[in-house]
């Protein structure tokens, strides 16, 4: 948990030549989210594959195995507004890479 980027800035730096990717869900991302900053200061080309499943899934796990599935915070999102979160998700983008 909270693993992945931090393990593709380390592979990229270690192996500039290969392609490295990153797949994170959107909880997960949200919790290394400043990571990013490592690698735009850092200009690396650690590819991120983000997954929309709009919740923290280990611990909807834990929900499900000990609290019959009772949610509580884990839930991201509301999926009738993906639009929005798109549209939002491509602004930030162009702003922090500069395009």
């Amino acid at each position: 948990m909270v693993f992945g980027l931090s393990a593709a800035i380390g592979a990229t730096v270690l192996r500039p030549d290969c392609v490295v990717v990153d797949i994170d869900g959107d909880g997960i991302f949200i919790v290394n989210v400043q990571e990013l900053a490592t690698v735009r200061v850092e200009n690396l080309p650690a590819k991120i594959m983000l997954l929309n499943n709009q919740h923290l899934r280990m611990v909807v796990q834990l929900e499900d195995s000990f609290y019959k599935a009772n949610r509580v915070h884990t839930y991201l999102g509301n999926p009738s507004r993906t639009e929005h979160k798109i549209t939002r998700t491509i602004i930030f983008w162009r702003f922090f890479l500069g395009n």
